[in-house]
């Protein structure tokens, strides 16, 4: 018997990846970078999706403890790097 893991959810992150990979080169494209709520939905879902799947693949592979622990190393690391922009732009009021 296959383990479902072993099937499904890599061919499931493989079509998140490209889902991903779309929307990025999408909102890159200075004519479509405003394209609405609707691409912001779609990137949600996708990139949440796409997350599940890898993680679902890093606890089957590295054991869920390991898994978890680099996860939240990676969001501590996250946190700690991100920054908000120091001049951000503000549009001038008409």
């Amino acid at each position: 018997m296959i383990h479902p893991i072993t099937v499904g959810v890599p061919i499931s992150a493989i079509i998140a990846t490209g889902a991903v990979a779309l929307i990025l080169a999408q909102k890159a494209r200075p004519d479509m970078a405003s394209a609405g709520a609707a691409s912001y939905w779609a990137a949600i879902v996708a990139i949440r999706t796409w997350g599940t799947n890898v993680g679902d693949i890093a606890g089957f592979v590295l054991s869920l403890p390991v898994s978890m622990m680099l996860s939240g190393l990676l969001l501590a690391g996250t946190l700690i790097v991100w920054r908000e922009p120091s001049n951000p732009i503000v549009p001038a009021a008409t």
